[in-house]
């Protein structure tokens, strides 16, 4: 496949830089990488350009875009897409991610495996450890494979194929006025700024059904640098890349865990019926028989689960014995109003893996440093 690499790029010097030299440390066997760095306009877009005279791409040929007016992050990442119009796919990177050094790797086999499954809509080099709807540890059940399936796009390390993005553009180009919040999504999504492409995709995504292919370990990192939607530097999303693996095993989509735009697992079922997974308390009551939550709800209760075994679907699967999950029979009812609390400090207990001295210590200076800055903004 003829794939490049687009590395979108703002007012960050030094991120680009660290980037540009990560993607020259990887391997690329041989094969011919075109590189494309896109530069929205900013101040700093002459400084940048001054450092990208004297970087030298040895794996193909260098195509610098500057543009003279301001797009925006969302118009900016659509005109990398449409890059797939030129090339077979992309790899899209934001200037403040790294790569692993077999990135590549992974990524031709991963989209040789994927063929034209239309089911996919993309392919995340990114693994994330943490839900970012709820901010709380995610971790997706292993298995023999290299692979599982999230039913969220990835912006922090993704390739689309030419059919993935016209598939996307054909759909977004009729759903591009903005977007009515709504139970299909984690609330969180829509209050993202009008700036994020990546909303977009989430809500064609359901729509539509589609998913991504993720990997179990992560082959693109986020330092997180303050820019446009990141007001300071937090480690949260930064996670550990593997590096020296060129052979993968994936799996189909009956194969491997799959999981939905909330993170929560899908095809669990309960006396033949399917459940409805809401084990991190953020999704609304649905129109479904079963609703296994750690919610309280004013339903009946036909079992309930502890939290001890990780991942945390294992309760429900292994029938963990305690009452910090509920499995609630929904029925026939039509009324599907609720009284939903979720008990933060039974969610925190059971994610954190820091003794209450240190949880303690990390929420007092947090708290401490965010006052101090909004009476410093004031």
């Amino acid at each position: 496949m003829n794939i490049a690499v687009v590395v979108i790029g703002y007012d960050r010097p030094l991120s680009i830089s660290r980037c540009l030299c990560r993607l020259s440390a990887a391997e690329y066997r041989r094969v011919h990488v075109d590189l494309i760095v896109s530069l929205d306009w900013s101040e700093k877009q002459s400084e940048i350009l001054a450092m990208l005279r004297d970087y030298k791409w040895a794996h193909g040929d260098m195509i610098i875009r500057a543009f003279t007016n301001r797009q925006g992050l969302r118009e900016h990442v659509l005109s990398c897409g449409d890059y797939t119009e030129k090339y077979d796919a992309v790899v899209v990177l934001e200037d403040d991610i790294v790569v692993s050094g077999s990135f590549f790797d992974y990524v031709l086999s991963a989209l040789d495996f994927v063929g034209n499954d239309s089911r996919v809509a993309g392919v995340s080099l990114y693994s994330p450890s943490i839900n970012e709807m709820a901010m709380l540890p995610f971790v997706p059940k292993r298995t023999g494979y290299d692979n599982f399936y999230l039913q969220s796009a990835q912006s922090w390390g993704q390739c689309w194929t030419r059919s993935m993005w016209r598939d996307f553009r054909e759909w977004y180009d009729a759903n591009c006025s903005k977007l009515s919040k709504a139970s299909d999504m984690p609330s969180r999504i829509y209050s993202w700024p009008e700036s994020s492409w990546k909303k977009y995709y989430m809500k064609y995504l359901v729509e539509t059904g589609k998913t991504f292919l993720y990997p179990y370990d992560s082959f693109s990192s986020n330092y997180s640098d303050v820019g446009q939607h990141n007001k300071t530097v937090t480690p949260h999303f930064q996670v550990p890349m593997i590096s020296g693996k060129s052979d993968f095993i994936f799996g189909g989509l009956n194969d491997v865990p799959c999981y939905d735009i909330f993170f929560e697992r899908t095809e669990l079922k309960y006396c033949g019926h399917d459940v409805c997974v809401d084990l991190y308390g953020t999704r609304s009551v649905s129109e479904c028989r079963y609703f296994l939550s750690t919610q309280d709800l004013d339903f009946p209760v036909a079992a309930s689960y502890g939290l001890t075994y990780r991942p945390h679907e294992d309760n429900f699967i292994k029938s963990s014995a305690g009452n910090d999950v509920f499995l609630y029979d929904l029925g026939d009812k039509k009324e599907l109003g609720s009284k939903k609390k979720v008990s933060a400090y039974k969610l925190a207990k059971y994610h954190t893996n820091l003794s209450w001295r240190h949880s303690l210590i990390y929420g007092a200076v947090t708290l401490r440093n965010r006052v101090f800055k909004k009476l410093m903004r004031q």
